[in-house]
Order: structure tokens, then C-alpha cells, then sequence
């Protein structure tokens, strides 16, 4: 494993995730521009053999790559990036990063999981409409609250689940995963489907064919069967035949009862079980998905299934993200009347926790004297879950501004909708 040790340092730094995850709104502090200078972090989470995933970190140009890596090649096979122009972030399903971050942990114990892997590579997944959030929340919320700091501020950013889902909810926005002939996982977007919402932004819809160029997928396949096979060493059979082993695991999984999870740690020792991972998860683990996983990998269960089992609904299952586009007429306005009608949203939806916004850009026009004159401004605006009282907050916020004249409020995706306030 190559994990930096100026990388490790600011995993428990809450400007290094905001700088991570683009985050516009983070508290100004004094080491804001720490990261201009930023370009070179790259850490592989290997697999064995030759085999992982590369990421590299370069947060001056706030651009972060992801590549894979397979002994047979000199440099990582580029799967994905996301940045604030060009991005292509929907590289994994879910199922495989998981089992990435299972396998990258049996591999380098000091990479929990949950923890910093599926922190730093779940900006590469998405949830779509196959996928169970029941299975994949407590593993998220997990892994940003095992690096979460102690006496963090309430100020300091940290990522949060909400966040991630609100940024990878491509449910309702026709995409579609498809097998193909060759065994990979390819996906796209239908767009005939009568579904709204975000945009896919993938390099596996590529046709797979001699002398493709796009996504690596006999790479990538081979990638994952390294990570399979490293989940399977794990477990030696021949334990869950001592008799104080079944026992423990018994009366775990058939009273849904976690408590009983170090004493099945003891017994696998004593069976024999040396390792760290499955013991420490049982023994001292720091989210109970931690413990979770490690049992469906002891029992053989399927990979979410117990997850799901012992730790209960997700509270997002009817979670929503509603995206506004305002556009606010600023002429004969103060110049600065777009930043305070876009604050102004941004604090009332936040203290209501029912969303964020932010002022985008805007359009201008030359007068004839040669000068640029600003006529609007562009401010998105994001409700979460309960779209009229979100919608009540922002009608508010423009009536107190006297926002009027060419002001309209759309939705942001399609078919651009407009919304009366």
C-alpha cells in the first residue's frame, strides 16, 4: 500500500473535505488556501500482486483521478475523474466498491472499513434504482464517522451521509446497468424513460470491442476477481466447525443480537483466528456496519444482507433532492443583491435543514459606452425531501428582497418546469 503520510494527517482535517468534495459553503479560516499548492497526493489501495486502485489527489486544481491498476501494466488504466468542468465520476456499482473496500482491508488492516477508502472512493459510486439503501447507508455514515475527529466544531465542515446521497441519487434518472456478452458491467442513461433528474457522467458505456479505447474493462474484471479472491482467503472453513464458534454465531444472527460479538471474537482466537480485521470488528469495532460486514463474511451471508438485517431501515429511504434554478433580475440593483438574496435562501433552507443554495454566475450585456452592465444572476437552489416547505422559505426570502421583473424560478432538470413564487 502507498498511503501517505501528509494524506493520513489530512483525513481527520475538515478543510482537506471540503476541498475534497467541492464544498462551496465551508467555513473561511486561515488555511483556506492550503491546497492551491496541493498537486501531487497519490495513494494506491492495493490488493496484492500488483493489482488495486490509484487515486490521485491534486487539490490546487481540484481534480482527482481514479485508475486501475493490474500488474501486467506500467501506469494505472483510467476508469474516472470528477473536477468542476469535465467530470466522469460514476465508475462503480455499489457491489464492487464494496467489495473493494472489504478486500483493501483484509489487505492493509490499518484501512478500516468503513473507513478511509470508501470515504475517499464512494464520490466515484452512485445508487440507482437496483440498488437497496438499506444495504449501503450504515457502511457510508460509517466511514465518514470513523474519521470524524473529536470536539469538532459545529461550524467545521464534515462530510455527512445526506451529503454523498444528495450528490449520487440517480434513482428515477433512467439508468440503466446492462451485462454484456463479455461478463462486464456496462451502463447508461435512457433517456426515452420519461425520467427526470441528474445527468450519468460514466466512461462504462463504451462498446467493448478489439482495440477498444475506452474503460479497461478486462482490467478492471480482472481487478475484481483479485479482491474476491482475497475475501475468500480470509476465512478458514474448518472454524465455524468448533463448537463454541457456531454457538456465538447462532445466537448472533438468529437474535439479531450484536452484543454477543466479542465473545465470538474469543472463540474464533482460540479456533486459531489471528486476523486483526475480523477480530477487531468483532472486539472494538467503531460502527456496528464494521462488525456487520465481517459477519457476512464469516457466515458466508450475502454481501449487505445482514447489514440490512441488524441495523434496520435507512433513514433515507424517501429521501429527495429537489434542484432549483433561480434566475434574479439585478438591474438598478445594489451590487451586491444577488450575494444576499442567494445567503439569504441558503441560511433560512439550512436552519430548516431543508437544503442549501448558492449563486452560480449570471449573464451581462455591453451598454454603449463600452462598459459590461449585469442583468441576472443564477442561483441554484437544492430542497431536501419536503418541497413545499422548501419552496415556502425561498417565496419568503424574495419577497423580502423584492426580488420582481425578469426573476424566474425552474427546475433545474428537465423539462425545466417553471415554479410559481
Amino acid at each position: 500500500m502507498r498511503f501517505p503520510a501528509e494524506l493520513q494527517r489530512h483525513l481527520f482535517e475538515p478543510s482537506f473535505w471540503a476541498a475534497f468534495f467541492f464544498e462551496p459553503q465551508s467555513p473561511k479560516g486561515p488555511d483556506d488556501d492550503r491546497w492551491e499548492n496541493v498537486n501531487e497526493l497519490k495513494v494506491e489501495f492495493g490488493l496484492g500482486g500488483g493489482y488495486g486502485l490509484e487515486l490521485d489527489l491534486n487539490l490546487g486544481y481540484q481534480y482527482y483521478g481514479l485508475g486501475v491498476l493490474t500488474p501486467a501494466q506500467g501506469s494505472p488504466a483510467c476508469v474516472g475523474w470528477d473536477d468542476q468542468a469535465h467530470f466522469h465520476p460514476h465508475v462503480f456499482r455499489w457491489d464492487e466498491l464494496d467489495q473493494i473496500c472489504r478486500a483493501v482491508a483484509l489487505a492493509e488492516p490499518v484501512l478500516r472499513h468503513p473507513g478511509a477508502a470508501l470515504a475517499l472512493l464512494c464520490r466515484y459510486t452512485f445508487i440507482s434504482d437496483h440498488d437497496d439503501l438499506d444495504e449501503i447507508t450504515p457502511l457510508v455514515d460509517g466511514a465518514f464517522t470513523t474519521l470524524r475527529p473529536e470536539g469538532l466544531s459545529a461550524d467545521s465542515y464534515w462530510p455527512q451521509l445526506r451529503d454523498w446521497f444528495d450528490r449520487s441519487d440517480l434513482r428515477r434518472a433512467g439508468v440503466i446497468w446492462t451485462r454484456s456478452e463479455y461478463g462486464n458491467w456496462t451502463v447508461h442513461q435512457d433517456y426515452d424513460a420519461g425520467t427526470s433528474g441528474p445527468t450519468l457522467y460514466s466512461t462504462r458505456w463504451a462498446p467493448e470491442s478489439a482495440g477498444n479505447d475506452g474503460f479497461p474493462f478486462a482490467e478492471w474484471r480482472e481487478m475484481l476477481g483479485r479482491a474476491q479472491q482475497k475475501i475468500d482467503d480470509a476465512i478458514d472453513p474448518t472454524w465455524r466447525d468448533v463448537p463454541e464458534v457456531a454457538r456465538a454465531l447462532s445466537d448472533i444472527t438468529a437474535n439479531r443480537d450484536l452484543t454477543h460479538a466479542a465473545e465470538l471474537a474469543q472463540s474464533l482466537a482460540t479456533a486459531g483466528c489471528d486476523n486483526l480485521v475480523i477480530l477487531r470488528a468483532l472486539a472494538d469495532p467503531v460502527h456496528p456496519s464494521e462488525t456487520c460486514w465481517v459477519l457476512e463474511l464469516l457466515t458466508g451471508a450475502r454481501p449487505g444482507s445482514l447489514i440490512k438485517a441488524f441495523l434496520g431501515p435507512s433513514p433515507l429511504r424517501d429521501a429527495r433532492l429537489f434542484r432549483l434554478s433561480l434566475t434574479l433580475d439585478v438591474v438598478k440593483r445594489p451590487a451586491d443583491y444577488d450575494r444576499m438574496v442567494a445567503k439569504e435562501i441558503d441560511r433560512e433552507l439550512r436552519a430548516a435543514q431543508l437544503g442549501s443554495a448558492i449563486l452560480t454566475g449570471g449573464s451581462m450585456r455591453e451598454d454603449w459606452k463600452g462598459s459590461f452592465k449585469w442583468l441576472t444572476a443564477s442561483i441554484i437552489i437544492d430542497i431536501r425531501d419536503d418541497f413545499d416547505a422548501g419552496l415556502r422559505i425561498v417565496r419568503q426570502a424574495l419577497r423580502s428582497r423584492n426580488a420582481a421583473g425578469k426573476t424566474e424560478l425552474r427546475h433545474y432538470y428537465e423539462p425545466f418546469d417553471r415554479v410559481h413564487f
